[in-house]
């Protein structure tokens, strides 16, 4: 079988991460990617990536590097920051290659579930009728309830709860161990601080913390 070469842009926990579900969906009985390395801004600071077999290919900046990769291959980007996740991720598709979706397979996915791209993590749950845009990251221990919208680019940090009708907008942060009320919107660039409960809507930009979430700035 011929397998699909991916590269894995963020060299960090996150990029080490991702890896691993990778290597996971390959031990699988229909195995799919061919991991040529890591990409990143700057070399890795430690031997991480050495200990676990992986390959640092270079910088993300570099144009010549992208010339020699098969053009047959796709792209995850494991960095957690959505703007920065957003900007890596229209680079690579300007110069033509695609963005992988990688879901762990221990997922529970629903019915109408329409994923675009991006990586969904072990132990997670989306149910039915959930539409999720590029590059979202879903990370350990999600629940994505019914009728939800995830736009491109959002970040559910781990043990995120997510119930029923809710709309997160693009590159919006949610944070671990929060927990999203029914028909909540969120909306763009907001960030969700760590165990909050969202009972109203939340505006463009804004940072909300606590129990019920309040307002602290706008990011």
């Amino acid at each position: 079988m011929e397998m699909q070469p991916l590269i894995i842009v963020g060299a960090g926990g996150f990029g080490r991460h991702t890896l691993g579900v990778v290597q996971v969906i390959n031990e699988t009985s229909n195995p799919r990617f061919s991991i040529l390395g890591f990409l990143a801004k700057d070399p890795p600071i430690n031997d991480h990536l050495e200990q676990l077999g992986a390959h640092f290919l270079g910088s993300v900046d570099d144009e010549a590097l992208f010339d020699a990769l098969p053009r047959s291959t796709e792209f995850t980007v494991a960095i957690g920051n959505g703007p920065i996740r957003e900007r890596i991720r229209d680079g690579l598709v300007a110069r033509g290659f695609s963005e992988a979706l990688l879901v762990h397979p221990s997922v529970s996915l629903g019915s109408h579930i329409d994923i675009n791209s991006g990586i969904v993590c072990a132990g997670s749950i989306v149910t039915t009728s959930v539409s999720v845009g590029r590059s979202v990251q879903i990370n350990v221990g999600c629940t994505v309830s019914h009728d939800v919208v995830l736009g491109d680019s959002v970040t559910l940090s781990p043990g995120v709860n997510v119930t029923g009708g809710v709309h997160i907008g693009d590159r919006a942060t949610v944070h671990s161990n929060s927990a999203i009320l029914p028909g909540i919107r969120i909306g763009a660039d907001a960030v969700v601080g760590a165990g909050a409960v969202v009972t109203k809507d939340v505006p463009d930009g804004a940072v909300v913390v606590g129990v019920p979430a309040r307002q602290v700035h706008r990011a």
